[in-house]
């Protein structure tokens, strides 16, 4: 009966990191959205000051795009090093206690059961011991 209850809660927590790494999925989407919205806004009322007031620019118009589109790709590659998939992908790891992210050997107790993901998949561990740090940092 244990076991099908720890397979249940893993199932539940493994449901439960997909939905969370969805949705910020879909947050980071939305930022990418918005940044390249506010950028083509800002492209776009440069070429209207240009093309209205006649103005010389000391970039061309082509140099002047070509900067935004990299400052756009430069923030896509930064969207994408925030990935947690691509942070998992790298060796880290996502610790949870009964489906709660760890933040501190504090939320936790001796036989505790923790579930750890890994880029490939995920482990469920027993704590055996915590051992504090003498200084706690902030991180």
């Amino acid at each position: 009966k244990r076991t099908f209850w720890l397979e249940k809660l893993q199932l539940v927590l493994a449901h439960d990191l997909k939905i969370q790494i969805h949705a910020i999925d879909k947050e980071l989407q939305q930022h990418k959205n918005q940044i390249t919205k506010e950028t083509l806004k800002r492209i776009d009322k440069e070429n209207t000051i240009q093309r209205d007031y006649q103005i010389v620019i000391p970039i061309s118009s082509k140099e002047f795009i070509q900067n935004h589109l990299e400052q756009i790709d430069h923030l896509q590659q930064i969207i994408q090093m925030a990935d947690p998939i691509n942070i998992l992908k790298k060796g880290f790891t996502i610790t949870r206690f009964q489906g709660k992210l760890l933040k501190s050997t504090d939320q936790l107790k001796a036989n505790s059961i923790i579930t750890t993901e890994f880029a490939d998949g995920e482990i469920e561990s027993s704590v055996q011991n915590i051992y504090k740090n003498e200084q706690e940092t902030n991180l």
